[in-house]
């Protein structure tokens, strides 16, 4: 898990340190105040899609909008790991 706010945004797929990265296509634009919620497609099986949060100077630059395809980054010490929540078997 990670937050928004973890998630750097590019253009294309960033070369150097970054390794933790997925490119997909802008499902949703959102503008919160001084900054904009960038969110892809949901998963398959149902979950929600990655976010990242950027400044409305940066999604201006990036031409985000719903259709567009970006990369999204994440440092790997923002990542944190949790167990898989238990499952019931069903009677």
């Amino acid at each position: 898990m990670f937050p928004p706010t973890a998630v750097a945004v590019y253009p294309e797929p960033p070369h150097g340190s970054p390794r933790n990265i997925v490119g997909l296509t802008v499902a949703e634009v959102d503008t919160r105040g001084p900054t904009v919620l960038v969110r892809g497609h949901d998963q398959p099986g149902g979950a929600p899609g990655l976010a990242a949060c950027i400044t409305v100077d940066a999604a201006t630059e990036l031409r985000v909008a719903p259709g567009s395809r970006v990369w999204f980054s994440v440092k790997a010490q923002e990542v944190a790991l949790h167990p898989a929540p238990h499952q019931h078997a069903s009677s």
